[in-house]
């Protein structure tokens, strides 16, 4: 094989294994509406109606994160308890972050880029009042093949709920954790600029 088509194979992937974001990444919205109580995207089904701890949870926004512009890395999608609106996400209140994968990632590459989304967003102040919290989550992570779906969800007054295809890894106490995780994507410097839109449409959130 010429060895300049090999190098550019071996990139390739790198970039689909370790999904390292890159400028050009897009996202699209939540798409066509496959019956009255779910949405599609990229082939992804979500539910438009959640159920978090007996309180139901209105489908805020969802988008497809690409990595240069051809490669598909994830589909996510915010619920928030029905009545509030996406400038409330931050508050004391039942919400969820869901994220199917359509690619292979390790746990170690979810630790880093989750410590980086802290670093990104957090303050030296907020960083460490979370520290022993983070280490706790980087214990619960696992690693995922194509099809997995993680779940981030916050119920007040008992704490943030992670799971992986709808198993219980841990929970994890304070609201300000589950902001703290809600931030890497939705904070003032989140993870792409595009996909905290397509997640909360294009009103102001403040954090």
């Amino acid at each position: 094989m010429n060895r300049y088509v090999w190098k550019f194979f071996l990139i390739s992937v790198l970039l689909i294994n370790f999904l390292i974001p890159v400028p050009g990444m897009t996202q699209t919205g939540p798409g066509t509406s496959q019956s009255t109580g779910t949405i599609t995207i990229s082939g992804v089904v979500f539910d438009k109606t959640i159920a978090i701890n007996g309180r139901t949870c209105a489908l805020i926004g969802a988008g497809l994160l690409r990595y240069r512009v051809v490669f598909k890395g994830y589909v996510a999608a915010l619920y928030l308890e029905r009545g509030n609106a996406s400038g409330e996400v931050f508050k004391d209140i039942p919400k969820s972050l869901v994220i199917e994968y359509f690619h292979a990632i390790d746990a170690q590459a979810f630790i880093s880029s989750t410590r980086q989304g802290f670093m990104n967003n957090l303050s030296r102040e907020q960083m460490e009042a979370i520290d022993q919290r983070a280490k706790t989550l980087y214990s619960l992570y696992r690693d995922v093949k194509p099809g997995d779906r993680y779940s981030f969800t916050y119920m007040p007054g008992i704490g943030s709920q992670i799971a992986l295809n709808g198993k219980i890894l841990g929970t994890i106490s304070g609201l300000d954790f589950a902001n703290a995780m809600l931030s890497i994507r939705l904070g003032p410097n989140p993870l792409d600029q595009t996909l905290k839109k397509s997640l909360w449409g294009s009103s102001e959130i403040g954090y």
